[in-house]
C-alpha cells in the first residue's frame, strides 16, 4: 500500500505517515474490540464450535450468534466482518491495481486502468463462483506461507541484490551483512516447512 499512498498524496512524507499511522491505529482499535467482544461472550467450553462452524464453510460470525442467543450481535457481528472484508478487498485491489501497472509496464489511462481492474477482479471472482470456499484456503496459505515470503525471504534478498550484487552503498540498519541475510532466509524457510509439515 505504501507506494501506491506515496504516488495519491504527491509524495509528501507528512500525510502519507499521517495515513499510516491512523490507517495503523484505527483497524488496531476496531480488531481489539472485536477480540474482546469474542473472548467475552464466547464460552471457553465451546471452543470446538469455531472448528464445526469453518469445516461447515460457515462464517465465524455464526458461533457469536450461537452464544449470545440474540439475532441483533449476529447481525452486527456480520456487518463488521462484511466491512472488515471489503475494506481489505479496496486496499489490497488498489495496491495490486498500482503493482501490475508498474510491473506490466500498462501506463494508467482509461483503457489501461479497466484492463488492470479486471485483472485484479476477474481471477477471484471466477475463483469465488466454482469455489466458493476459496477465500478461508487462500487466507491459510497467505498467511503460512505469503506473507513468511513476502516479509522474510524477499526483504533478505533484496538487500542481498542491492548490498552484494548492485553495489548500492547506503546505511546500514542491521549488521551481520551475509551471515545474517543468510540466517533469516533459512529462518523463513524453516518456518514454511514447518507449516507445510502440519498441513501434510
Amino acid at each position: 500500500m505504501i507506494p501506491s499512498l506515496k504516488t495519491y498524496l504527491g509524495g509528501d512524507t507528512r500525510r502519507l505517515q499521517l495515513a499510516i499511522i491512523c490507517g495503523s491505529f484505527l483497524p488496531l482499535i476496531i480488531y481489539l474490540v472485536w477480540e474482546w467482544l469474542i473472548m467475552g461472550l464466547v464460552p471457553v467450553d465451546r471452543g470446538g464450535d469455531f472448528t464445526d462452524v469453518v469445516d461447515k464453510g460457515q462464517m465465524a460470525t455464526e458461533i457469536l450468534k450461537k452464544a449470545v442467543g440474540a439475532p441483533l450481535v449476529g447481525e452486527i457481528a456480520q456487518y463488521f466482518a462484511f466491512f472488515a472484508i471489503v475494506t481489505s478487498f479496496l486496499g489490497n485491489s488498489l495496491s495490486f491495481v498500482d503493482f501490475l501497472s508498474d510491473g506490466l509496464k500498462v501506463k494508467k489511462t482509461p483503457v489501461g486502468k479497466f484492463f488492470l481492474c479486471c485483472l485484479v477482479i476477474i481471477p477471484p471472482l471466477v475463483l469465488s463462483i466454482l469455489y466458493p470456499h476459496v477465500f478461508l484456503l487462500a487466507l491459510n496459505y497467505a498467511g503460512a506461507y505469503g506473507a513468511i515470503l513476502l516479509f522474510g525471504i524477499i526483504p533478505a534478498l533484496m538487500v542481498w541484490s542491492g548490498r552484494y550484487n548492485k553495489k548500492i552503498d547506503g546505511k546500514r540498519f542491521i549488521p551481520g551483512g551475509k551471515v545474517t541475510l543468510s540466517a533469516l532466509i533459512l529462518f523463513a524457510i524453516a518456518v514454511m516447512a514447518l507449516q507445510l509439515r502440519e498441513s501434510l
